[in-house]
């Protein structure tokens, strides 16, 4: 069961990144994280597709309030 859920977790983490819809796909990357932490401990490389999401999700929200403030600036000017 846990497997299952780590898949899906991890695929609409995917889902989401490729959507550029990276606030919604923070949480599929922590649960996927969560998952994978019980399935195969905190020393693992198994955790780190799950990082990598996480980590794009991250970057690509800041990077997008980022342009968001410039064009505010931009705009106001």
């Amino acid at each position: 069961m846990q497997m299952h859920i780590l898949k899906l977790s991890h695929t609409v983490g995917q889902k989401l990144l490729f959507e550029s819809k990276y606030t919604e796909a923070i949480p599929a990357a922590m649960q996927s994280l969560r998952v994978a932490i019980e399935l195969y401990g905190l020393a693992s490389v198994e955790l780190v597709p799950s990082y990598l999401i996480l980590g794009r999700a991250s970057i690509g929200r800041f990077l997008s309030q980022q342009l968001y403030t410039v064009l505010v600036v931009i705009i106001c000017t």
